[in-house]
């Protein structure tokens, strides 16, 4: 790839140079020279590109089932009864549960 930055025409195309050919990308499709491009982040989670790879995150209308791979396996909190099953909630033991509609408490 070329040590040039992007060219932009009028249309709001990025033009990369790749050897002799040149690639173009529409700003409405994903960039493939993005960290984010081949993550394996939830389709609801927000990737962000890092210098060393990417980071993803569940938004906050979603539970992350798994924080030790972050945005990765994301559930709606919407319709979800977070009381049904111990590891989706806080709760101690002896106390009692009581689902909302994207929490519980």
């Amino acid at each position: 790839m070329s040590d040039k930055l992007p060219e932009i025409d009028d249309t709001g195309t990025f033009c990369f140079q790749v050897g002799k050919s040149k690639q173009f990308i529409s700003p409405y499709q994903a960039n493939p020279f993005d960290n984010c491009y081949k993550s394996d982040c939830h389709p609801d989670a927000k990737c962000t590109a890092t210098p060393t790879g990417y980071r993803c995150q569940c938004p906050e209308t979603h539970r992350d089932l798994n924080p030790l791979k972050a945005g990765r396996d994301c559930v709606s909190y919407a319709g979800v009864n977070e009381c049904e099953r111990k590891e989706w909630n806080e709760c101690d033991e002896n106390a009692r549960c009581i689902d909302e509609d994207y929490l519980y408490r």
